[in-house]
């Protein structure tokens, strides 16, 4: 399904932006943050619209967040489940390689419901694998 489409899907309104960014979100296959996409569409569309481009896309399940622990930087990730694969939702793991920085979603690996004790709320889970990603460890 081409990005047009999956926003429509969404009951998005259909533009340049949304378009642009969703097909680099799904280009890079790793979770991005705001910094990296205006320095990519520098001179393209300003920082306010790509935020609201990205708060849209959160609004909608498209995208989901992870915190980066290095800086506090909100990463960007595709929600698979918008991309119509199958088993895929929130509660994965996330990888963070050591030596590319990127931030991956582990999909194919799902995170188990804890009980918590009485009174607690969980909202979302946010595991973070760290180490080095396939590509760095083959590429030594």
């Amino acid at each position: 399904m081409d990005s047009t489409n999956i926003l429509a899907e969404k009951r998005l309104k259909v533009t340049p932006c949304r378009i642009d960014v969703l097909n680099y979100l799904r280009r890079c296959g790793r979770a991005v943050g705001q910094p990296e996409l205006q320095k990519f569409f520098e001179g393209k569309y300003d920082r306010v619209t790509l935020y609201r481009t990205l708060h849209t896309f959160l609004k909608v399940d498209l995208v989901h967040t992870i915190t980066n622990n290095d800086n506090g930087t909100i990463m960007y990730a595709l929600c698979n489940h918008s991309m119509h694969v199958a088993n895929s939702n929130h509660n994965h793991l996330h990888f963070k390689c050591l030596k590319c920085n990127t931030i991956t979603c582990l999909n194919e690996i799902e995170l188990q419901n804890f009980i918590l004790p009485q009174g607690y709320n969980l909202k979302t889970l946010q595991i973070i694998a760290i180490g080095e990603c396939p590509q760095c460890t083959f590429n030594k």
